[in-house]
């Protein structure tokens, strides 16, 4: 079973936060890979956003991979706010 820690990837999700505006305003609807306070490239599909994030820090370190988009990709599971996470397991299934 996967479990998620709330401390995992909050580093990530405050740089996005921090330069959100920029990347809306040079890379709107790409993906991007962050991993601790950097943001290491962004990419037009999600599925060559994953290859190059499993390549560089494989499959057992964490980073993040979102879309760039004005929406909040967080969810709610049993009443905690989840940030939206992709599994490398959920990735394959959606052809990642």
């Amino acid at each position: 079973m996967n479990t998620v820690d709330s401390g995992v990837l909050t580093r990530e999700i405050q740089t996005y936060e921090h330069n959100k505006e920029k990347l809306l305003s040079e890379h709107r609807g790409e993906f991007v890979i962050i991993k601790d306070d950097s943001i290491i490239k962004t990419f037009e599909s999600f599925g060559d956003a994953y290859r190059h994030g499993i390549e560089t820090f494989g499959n057992q370190v964490p980073f993040l991979l979102r879309q760039i988009t004005d929406l909040d990709p967080s969810f709610r599971l049993k009443g905690v706010n989840v940030p939206w996470l992709v599994s490398q397991s959920t990735a394959h299934q959606m052809g990642g």
